[in-house]
């Protein structure tokens, strides 16, 4: 990418503070509509399943939460291809090198059609075979779980095909169109979802209110994608087996990532399933949703700077690489500490207000939060990785961690130990050391970069900043002797009180404080 071109389009280059404004702005414009989305998202969690706990019961919400858990296999066989069509976007684009974009998402496509038909037969096999896994249900449960294992799969694989045109609009760098589309479609799904709650409908009314959502959202992707790059042709000619290897080679190490993270989280909640059934795993899974929304949060936050890692590497500037890392995390610190101290503090009350006392396991959602507590903001380097093509060793760090989550999580429940607990030391101590140990330590030998360097430039002012927000929170815990409701109340005004007070004036930079005060006041040049 030329110099001028990553002038406008690279967010931490350092520059001149007007081209530094810019591209903050960009950045920040993108994680915020990221963000929307997620919020959306973290809405739709909060509203569906008490609505299916109380008007079907525990058991079937355990069936909706384990079709979920098998979508994320299906999901998995897109094999990385939206990641490096995402990275071949913006270098063909930067190039103007048309053809050469039309031949890589040609191909790309084609692939993704492939694992489509996969996926279908996959679904189908699924459908068939795994609900007799769960113990305690009755036949009329089993029919219920096989449909909606049915739908909810093989709404996922053929969706796969849409992952090319993601791509093209995260590689146009429009998070803002992309998850345009998202919210409107999402939104649409969760009002469907609560209205066929409410008319008495069951769950695969609801799985066919997201197949449709789904469907529909992908073809107005389509649609955005074509708008951006006019210039795309797709045709079975434009297909290449050596662009297609290319992309199996980079998808490959993005998807052994992708799926080892998200193994984590799915053969844990199976393995639960399998020893104690659906029931237990709706208990669980409700804490483990809250730590998930988070994930989910700062995943949106590390993804932009793939294409910015991308470029810097194609430079040989390892000077603002090392500069981006060390941005990234300390930025994801930021967004990070004040989420996971509310749920540490907060989890009991915020379960007891949304899901009623039955759901109530604030141990189980402390072990599970504190897992997290070095990963969530380093996720940003994994992202880096992936830019400089260098994401194989913490991808197969990651399988590892995969094994070794499901034995101990297995040995534990076979041991007797409390289930709940079982299942989320089993999840959370493999994740630590994956995550918030080895990826930061592979991350700065990559880049030359010491490690206590690293920390020093990371830590002391999130640290610092967020100890005004556990003092905030643990003071609603131990002085206010009042219901739920209004301890998650107090607790979370005074503490978003304080920090959005010391962020505003001490953490966000200048010149988005200052972006933002324009836009605010109707004078934004943006």
């Amino acid at each position: 990418m030329s110099g001028t071109a990553w002038k406008s389009d690279s967010p931490m280059l350092p520059a001149g503070k007007t081209e530094h404004a810019v591209a903050g702005i960009r950045i920040a414009k993108n994680v915020a509509t990221n963000w929307a989305w997620v919020g959306l998202v973290a809405i739709a969690g909060f509203i569906v399943p008490p609505l299916i706990n109380s008007q079907l019961g525990k058991d079937i919400l355990g069936i909706w939460d384990f079709g979920w858990a098998l979508v994320m296999y299906i999901a998995l066989l897109s094999m990385g291809v939206t990641s490096a069509v995402n990275r071949y976007v913006a270098k063909f684009r930067a190039g103007r090198q048309w053809r050469s974009l039309s031949v890589t998402l040609s191909s790309s496509l084609a692939l993704l059609a492939t694992s489509s038909v996969l996926g279908l037969a996959a679904a189908c096999a699924l459908a068939a075979f795994v609900p007799r896994w769960l113990p305690g249900l009755t036949s009329d449960g089993i029919f219920t779980a096989r449909a909606v294992i049915l739908i909810l799969c093989g709404s996922a694989a053929l969706q796969l095909p849409a992952h090319v045109f993601n791509g093209v609009i995260t590689g146009f760098e429009r998070f803002d169109l992309l998850n345009a589309t998202r919210l409107v479609c999402d939104l649409g799904v969760l009002i469907a979802m609560v209205a066929l709650l409410l008319s008495g409908f069951g769950l695969v009314a609801l799985a066919l209110a997201s197949l449709l959502g789904e469907v529909a959202g992908g073809l107005a992707r389509i649609s955005v994608a074509r708008r951006l790059c006019p210039q795309l042709r797709l045709s079975p000619r434009l297909c290449r087996r050596r662009t297609m290897a290319e992309l199996l080679r980079f998808g490959g190490k993005t998807i052994v990532h992708e799926t080892a993270r998200g193994g984590l989280y799915q053969i844990n909640a199976i393995v639960l399933a399998v020893f104690v059934g659906p029931a237990a795993l709706a208990v669980y899974a409700r804490q483990r949703a809250l730590v998930m929304l988070l994930t989910r949060l700062l995943k949106q936050y590390a993804q932009v700077f793939t294409p910015t890692s991308s470029d810097l590497h194609a430079r040989g500037d390892l000077s603002a690489l090392r500069h981006l890392a060390i941005t990234s995390a300390k930025y994801g610190f930021y967004i990070a500490l004040p989420a996971v101290l509310f749920l540490a503090l907060m989890g009991g009350p915020l379960l007891h207000v949304w899901m009623g006392s039955d759901y109530e396991a604030p141990t189980i959602l402390t072990v599970l939060t504190m897992g997290h507590l070095a990963v969530l903001p380093q996720m940003g380097l994994f992202s880096i990785l992936i830019g400089m093509g260098r994401h194989g060793v913490p991808a197969a760090v990651d399988v590892v961690a995969l094994f070794v989550s499901a034995a101990l999580t297995w040995s534990l429940l076979s041991s007797g130990v409390d289930s709940l607990l079982s299942a989320a030391l089993g999840l959370a101590l493999p994740f630590a050391l994956s995550g918030g140990v080895v990826l930061p330590l592979y991350a700065c030998r990559v880049l030359g970069l010491s490690p206590w360097r690293y920390l020093r430039e990371v830590l002391p002012g999130p640290l610092l900043a967020s100890i005004p927000c556990a003092g905030s929170l643990l003071a609603a815990r131990a002085f206010i002797d009042a219901d739920p409701a209004f301890v998650l109340l107090a607790g979370t005004l005074v503490a978003a009180t304080v920090t959005t007070t010391i962020y505003w004036r001490w953490v966000l930079p200048p010149q988005l404080r200052e972006a933002f005060i324009k836009r605010l006041s109707g004078h934004s040049d943006a």
